[in-house]
């Protein structure tokens, strides 16, 4: 973001071509999509939500630098706000920290300026790109935000983590474990930057010693136009096949198969459905290639949860807010506490440190089916508010043709044969 905005203005400069004209009219208008995508992804204690090399508590200044140019070729009046707002809760360090030239070229503080919270609550970005979406349960304070990614694969600083979920209320309550120390290191090679630091899906060979499971690991960085990224397949790692936004209800399905190698799935897909801004419902699909390979589904905590193995249920609670999981199917799942940083059951502690980096994670929930077959369903309730809000009722029926499941008295049904809400 940051490099095209200033080779933009200088491109204008020199040529009189208006490039950020030509975005908007024919490109899909993707430059200020970038704007709304900083806006939507910045919690409120002034992080941001995690997704490839993302995590630092330094990113205000990033963002002020990407609004900025923004806003000044487009006279956009939300990101006036938006620039306002890092400034006041930064003082001036947020300018320092951007290079004082970009506040003298792009900022004008007396710019008409609208306020974010003018925004919807939920966007989603590029169904057949980045594969993103975030929804919120309001702007407040202590509102709740939930991302959900399920893409493409866009460069060494990606992450192989399609399907992954973060969850936020008040502070991080389910994470993208890890940071940002190296960009080489062991910890973000062998972990960090690895399909078992996040919040989606493994699928296990348990004959093979060490085996992590994960998504396809390969290196995408030498790209010279858009024309090269399209035709390598190997890209291609997922796409957003289904949304539905109403009021009370937003709904995402995910068919995250190509991500992973061929030999280990025949398809993989996730649906999350957030229910009253306060209930995720997660269903996974997993078909195995071959009988003997364990689906695994990954949480990870900030903190240590508080674990009910019998109940297949965890809570995570922090900072006045908790997130319950529970497990509604497979009846015979397992829940498994593991802590740290581990990547086929060895540790990769981290090496380095940024100031601050305190939400890097506890450890992770593995939930596993002790079914052996090529079939895999699992279902997960996720309740979220304030730790004074008593926990509200979560069940499931799988039937032949609909997968019903009740959350806090609210009822959703899916298709049993495929993704798709019913109703």
């Amino acid at each position: 973001m940051l490099l095209t905005g200033h080779f933009i203005p200088c491109w204008q400069s020199a040529t009189s071509e208006n490039l950020w004209e030509a975005i908007r009219d024919n490109g899909g208008d993707w430059a200020r999509k970038e704007t709304l995508f900083l806006i939507y992804g910045r919690y409120p204690d002034s992080t941001y939500v995690r997704f490839g090399d993302s995590y630092s508590l330094e990113s205000d200044h990033y963002t002020f630098r990407a609004i900025s140019e923004r806003t000044w070729a487009y006279g956009d009046s939300l990101g006036q706000g938006f620039l306002n707002l890092l400034i006041e809760e930064n003082e001036r360090e947020v300018v320092e920290q951007s290079t004082a030239y970009v506040y003298f070229l792009f900022y004008d503080p007396d710019a008409p300026a609208v306020s974010h919270t003018t925004l919807p609550t939920r966007a989603l970005f590029s169904t057949k790109g980045t594969g993103i979406a975030i929804w919120k349960s309001g702007w407040e304070p202590e509102g709740t935000t939930v991302l959900f990614k399920c893409g493409n694969y866009f460069g060494n600083h990606g992450h192989f983590d399609q399907g992954h979920l973060d969850i936020f209320r008040r502070k991080p309550l389910l994470i993208d474990s890890g940071a940002y120390l190296t960009f080489s290191g062991p910890f973000r090679m062998d972990y960090w930057r690895k399909t078992v630091a996040h919040n989606t899906i493994l699928v296990v060979d348990p004959a093979v010693e060490g085996d992590v499971g994960g998504q396809r690991i390969f290196h995408r960085q030498s790209d010279a136009t858009i024309d090269e990224y399209l035709a390598n397949k190997q890209s291609e790692t997922g796409d957003i096949i289904d949304y539905r936004d109403e009021p009370g209800l937003v709904y995402m399905a995910g068919d995250l198969t190509a991500a992973y190698p061929a030999d280990r799935v025949r398809s993989v897909t996730r649906e999350v459905s957030f229910l009253d801004d306060r209930y995720l419902v997660v269903i996974d699909r997993i078909r195995t290639s071959r009988a003997g390979l364990v689906p695994k589904v990954l949480w990870h905590c900030p903190v240590t949860p508080g674990i009910d193995t019998g109940g297949k249920t965890f809570e995570v609670a922090r900072n006045g807010a908790r997130v319950v999981v529970r497990t509604l199917y497979p009846r015979q799942a397992t829940l498994k506490w593991v802590e740290g940083f581990v990547a086929g059951g060895k540790p990769i502690p981290p090496v380095g440190s940024l100031k601050g980096l305190d939400d890097m994670g506890a450890g992770r929930v593995e939930v596993s089916s002790k079914s052996s077959g090529e079939d895999h369903l699992f279902i997960h309730v996720i309740d979220i508010a304030d730790s004074d809000v008593k926990p509200g009722k979560a069940e499931a029926q799988v039937g032949r043709e609909e997968i019903q499941v009740t959350a806090g008295g609210r009822k959703v049904v899916f298709r049993a044969d495929a993704p798709g809400l019913i109703r």
